[in-house]
């Protein structure tokens, strides 16, 4: 089966659980980004432009920490985790 990546950034912490056993079950095998080392907050090292967000930042660092260590990279689309209350909308975007 494959390898999926699972950055370890945004909705991770909560549904990493979930997600690793459905991916699991179906024979896959599933990775997860290693933390960014010292100075990641440096703007210079930052990617994406200046306006967007430190965890959407966080998010693409993550992704990227995945480039060629998978097959697939798993970033579900996430609108909203509550009643009445929705995600920003440039985490929708994500996986698109």
């Amino acid at each position: 089966m494959a390898t999926i990546g699972i950055p370890a950034a945004l909705m991770y912490y909560r549904f990493l659980p979930i997600w690793r056993s459905l991916l699991e079950m179906n024979g896959h095998t599933i990775i997860v980004s290693q933390p960014p080392q010292g100075g990641f907050l440096d703007r210079r090292q930052m990617p994406g432009p200046p306006d967007l967000c430190l965890p959407v930042k966080l998010m693409l660092l993550h992704a990227g920490d995945l480039i060629g260590r998978c097959d697939f990279l798993f970033v579900p689309r996430l609108i909203s985790v509550e009643k009445k209350t929705y995600n920003c909308p440039i985490f929708w975007e994500f996986p698109m």
